[in-house]
Formats: structure tokens, C-alpha cells, sequence
């Protein structure tokens, strides 16, 4: 998937270009948070102000947890990783895999793969591995029923959550991700299964928090059902108490194309239906759920049993396949794109993912190929993060097939991007004509006409 440049940042720690660093900063502004308040157990403030300044490289993913904290997804950005750091990915893709279709035993043995990778020590892969052996131990005992298995989730969660979130504070002294809430809600969830009971005050503070309306509606979705499922199953309130936050949660879950907590959500709405009286509206949410589960149990998946399951919905590409498609689509030779800038042997290595390609020769290579390329980067060029939203926005819509929208949306995009730069214009244009065939006001044929001459 070919992105247009928002920002760039070397590889590891090296130095970034300031866009991306000026966008968290600026965001971080809106929201009106300080740079304490941001940085707290992921970084020194002196750093979170130099990757603002464009000083210093956040790293991939705590690029998403700072983004996350401000309640905004990176799913719309674009990553170019080198091969270490797409493993990394690519590792807990193949955890979360296996634990969904309760492969345990393979679940464990790629963890033990991921603490073996050179920056499994770092706190936020620290926090992936120990979260998904809590998961692991927490579906084990709730097949084998036995306390010791329990103690050990604890333990593990416990290890997870002070790995960010160090001491106990009130929730909204904090700011905090998704990823991080829910690693407060399933501590809490598995407390009440031991003689450690937390306060049920603390759920309610996390769902003050989720309805201040601090996440983006693609963050929100993945933290806001689990809290309001625990808070109806262990609270003694009665049904009515919920009834909008279940309506709200089961409207989050269909706009944002969730299956994570749905079938619970729709066998909690059902049931509300049914009190009201509502017995065929009822009936037809337990349809959707019971269908959904038999989708689930056909494919062997089993979500209902996996709280912590993370959504990777990404653009990756490696760093070496960039250059090495980049130069057989220009029917380049390696001798003709390595000339000046390194032996051919270098860039057959670096093609073949053998070495890591430095920052400043990937840049050299790929402009020699006439394809800028930027390490992150998004479908158009800006230096706010509301075209992000807005971009995100529209592929929402079209997901939903919701195309009459989104021409409301491109006009908003228009307005806030620079409509000089060939690649906004390029983004806009492409958007509407595709707009126009989609609503069947023009034909195929002058779509690709139009289309070819862009």
C-alpha cells in the first residue's frame, strides 16, 4: 500500500524528521495534557520533549502507546520497519493467534521466542509478554479450576500493569491508553475470583473516565464494553441502570466493525429487550449472537475467553521489499541503483533482509528510484493530526459502504490540508472520483479515464 508522507524517523532510536514529533506535541496541547502527565512510565520528560522537538525517535511502539494515550489510533499510519521490528509484530500477531484458538502450549513457546528478541527486555514488549501469560494462566484455570493457576495470573498482571503504571493513584490523576485500561479491568476481574477483591469503585472510575470522551471511538471500542460487562455482571444494580451504556456499547461495536465483546453485548441487550417486553427485537439480537458464535466455534476462535486480545489492524512494510520492489517496477539493475552509493553486493544483501539498510542510504536509494518514502507515513501530507482523523474517517465510511458521506468528510480534509502539495491533490481528486462511481453517478470507464489521467 503506497502512503504519502506525513513524517519520517530513523530506525531504533536515530533521528526524526520533526513532523510526527510537532503532531504529538500539538496533540498533546489540544488535549490539554502536560508533558508529566504524557511521558509518565514510558519515558523522562527531557525525552518526550525532544521527540516533540524532532530530537529524538519515540521507537515504533511506543509511538503507539504515546498516540494512545491521547486517545488516538496510529491504524491510519503507515509503517516502513525493519526486519527486527516487524518481528517483533509479527510475534505478538502469532501469540494472540494461538490463544485465540487455545493453542496454549504454542502460545507459550512463541512467547518464549519473543523474550529471546534483543528488545524483549524494553517495558512495553515486557508488558505485551507478561499480559499474555496472565491470559494464558487465566484460561487454564478456568478449565482446571485451581487457585495456584489463578495466583499466578495475578502475579503476571500485576508485573504487567507497573511496567507503565507504576503505584496506585485515582484514575483520573492518570491519563491512560486503551491497551493500559483493560490491563486495569482484567487485574479486576481477576481479583473478584480470589479473597484480594478490589473496590467496585475503581470500575466505576474507568467508565467516568471512558465517558469523558477522551478516546476516539476506534480506541474507545476496545476498552468501553469490557467495563461496562464487568460493571453489569458483579455490580447488584439493576438492569434498567445500564440499559444506555449496553445500547452505547453495542453501537460502538457496529460502527467500528468489531467482534470483541459483541456476542456478550448483544445477550446483554437481548435480555433487556425481553424485561421491556420487547420479545421480537430480543429474538432478533440473539439470532446475530447466536450466529456469530457459530462462526466463532466453526473457526475454532474463542474471543469470549481472551479480554486482552489486541486489534492489529496495520500497514506494514519491510523496509528492504520497499527497495527491491521499488526497483524491479523501475527495471532498474542493482549495478545501475547501487552506482555511488554502495557495492552491489551490499544492496543484494540489503534486498535480501541479510543486513539492516542504514537510514541515510534508504533514503539515497529510493530517490534514485524517484519513490519517496518516509519511514511513517499516511495518505496525505499535513502537520495536524486532524487530518488523520478525518482520513480515518473516510475509510470507515467506506468500509460501512456509507459513500455519500464521504464527500462531506473529503470537503472538511480539503480544508485542512495543504491543497498545493500534488500529493493531497492526488488524495482528494482520487477519493472523489471513486466517490462518484461507488454512488453510480459516473460509469467505469470515465472513472479509469479519470483515474489514468492523475
Amino acid at each position: 500500500m503506497n502512503g504519502i508522507s506525513l513524517c519520517s524517523f530513523g530506525v531504533g532510536e536515530e533521528i526524526m524528521g520533526q513532523s510526527i514529533g510537532m503532531i504529538l506535541g500539538s496533540l498533546r496541547k489540544e488535549k490539554g495534557y502536560s508533558l508529566k502527565q504524557l511521558s509518565e512510565g514510558l519515558c523522562d520528560i527531557s525525552e518526550l520533549a525532544k521527540m516533540e522537538s524532532g530530537e529524538l525517535s519515540p521507537g515504533y511502539f511506543r509511538l503507539d502507546r504515546l498516540f494512545g494515550r491521547l486517545g488516538e489510533s496510529t491504524e491510519r499510519l503507515e509503517y516502513v520497519l525493519p526486519k527486527e521490528t516487524y518481528r517483533l509484530y509479527e510475534l505478538q500477531y502469532q501469540v494472540q493467534a494461538a490463544i485465540c484458538h487455545l493453542h496454549l502450549e504454542e502460545a507459550e513457546y512463541t512467547l518464549q521466542l519473543y523474550e529471546k528478541e534483543k528488545r524483549a527486555g524494553k517495558k512495553l514488549h515486557r508488558q505485551f509478554i507478561e499480559q499474555a501469560k496472565a491470559q494464558i494462566l487465566w484460561i487454564r484455570w478456568k478449565q482446571e479450576n485451581s487457585l495456584h493457576l489463578l495466583k499466578e495470573a495475578l502475579n503476571h498482571i500485576e508485573s504487567a500493569i507497573v511496567q507503565t503504571m507504576q503505584g496506585e493513584r485515582a484514575i483520573d490523576q492518570r491519563i491512560f491508553s486503551a491497551e493500559e485500561l483493560k490491563l486495569l479491568l482484567f487485574r479486576w476481574e481477576i481479583c473478584e475470583q480470589t479473597q484480594e477483591k478490589r473496590n467496585e469503585k475503581e470500575l466505576w472510575e474507568i467508565l467516568e473516565y471512558l465517558e469523558q470522551k477522551r478516546l476516539n471511538p476506534g480506541e474507545l471500542v476496545k476498552v468501553y464494553p469490557y467495563a461496562v460487562l464487568l460493571l453489569k455482571k458483579y455490580s447488584n444494580l439493576p438492569y434498567a441502570y445500564f440499559q444506555r451504556r449496553l445500547e452505547d456499547a453495542l453501537e460502538l461495536l457496529r460502527e467500528e466493525g468489531r467482534i470483541l465483546y459483541l456476542p456478550e453485548i448483544l445477550w446483554e441487550n437481548a435480555l433487556l429487550l425481553k424485561q421491556d417486553g420487547k420479545e421480537a427485537e430480543a429474538e432478533e439480537l440473539l439470532e446475530m449472537r447466536n450466529a456469530l458464535v457459530e462462526v466463532e466455534t466453526e473457526y475454532n476462535i474463542h474471543f469470549e475467553d481472551f479480554p486482552m486480545f489486541q486489534h492489529i489492524n496495520r500497514a506494514f512494510e519491510l523496509d528492504y521489499e520497499v527497495i527491491r520492489k521499488s526497483r524491479l517496477a523501475k527495471k532498474m539493475s542493482q549495478e545501475k541503483l547501487s552506482e555511488g552509493l554502495c557495492t552491489r553486493e551490499a544492496l543484494s544483501k540489503i534486498e535480501r533482509g541479510k543486513v539492516q539498510v542504514r537510514e541515510e542510504l534508504m533514503k539515497k536509494l529510493l530517490h534514485r528510484l524517484k519513490r519517496e518514502r518516509e519511514r511513517v507515513g499516511m495518505y496525505v501530507v499535513a502537520d495536524r493530526f486532524e487530518a488523520v482523523r478525518l482520513e480515518r474517517e473516510i475509510a470507515a465510511r467506506r468500509q460501512r459502504f456509507e459513500h455519500e458521506e464521504v464527500e462531506e468528510i473529503l470537503q472538511k480534509l480539503e480544508k485542512t490540508v495543504d491543497m498545493s502539495n500534488i500529493k493531497n491533490q492526488q488524495y482528494i481528486i482520487s477519493e472523489n472520483i471513486m466517490t462518484e462511481y461507488l454512488c453510480h453517478n459516473i460509469k467505469r470507464e470515465e472513472a479509469i479515464r479519470r483515474f489514468n489521467e492523475l
